[in-house]
C-alpha cells in the first residue's frame, strides 16, 4: 500500500461551506486509536458542512497498519460524504502524505 492515499480530489476541496468542524488527531488504524469505527465520531460533525481533519487523521507510518488505516480513513470519507459533509484532509507528522495542502 502507498503513502498518498487522499480520496479527495483537490477540485472538490474548496470553498468551505460553513458551518465548519475542525478535528485532528484521529490516528485512524493505529493500534492506540480509541476510534475503531468512524460512525463513532458522526455525532461530533452536528450541522457541519465541512469538515476539516487537521492532521493525524490515520496512520501511515505503522508500517503493518497502513491497509487498516486506508479502510478507515475511506470509511470516514464515506460516512462524511453520506451526510452531505465535505471531508478535508490536512496532513500530519503520522499521515505526511494525507493531502498535498500543507497549512
Amino acid at each position: 500500500v502507498g503513502l498518498s492515499m487522499n480520496p479527495i480530489p483537490p477540485s472538490r476541496l474548496y470553498p468551505l461551506e460553513p458551518p465548519v468542524v475542525v478535528m485532528s488527531d484521529l490516528h485512524l488504524g493505529h493500534p492506540a486509536s480509541f476510534i475503531r469505527d468512524p460512525a463513532q465520531i458522526m455525532p461530533l460533525l452536528g450541522p457541519a458542512k465541512t469538515a476539516i481533519f487537521n492532521g493525524d487523521t490515520f496512520e501511515q507510518l505503522h508500517f503493518h497498519r497502513r491497509h487498516e488505516a486506508k479502510r478507515l480513513l475511506e470509511r470516514l470519507v464515506e460516512l462524511c460524504l453520506d451526510r452531505g459533509v465535505q471531508p478535508l484532509l490536512l496532513s500530519g507528522n503520522h499521515d505526511p502524505l494525507a493531502s498535498s495542502p500543507h497549512y
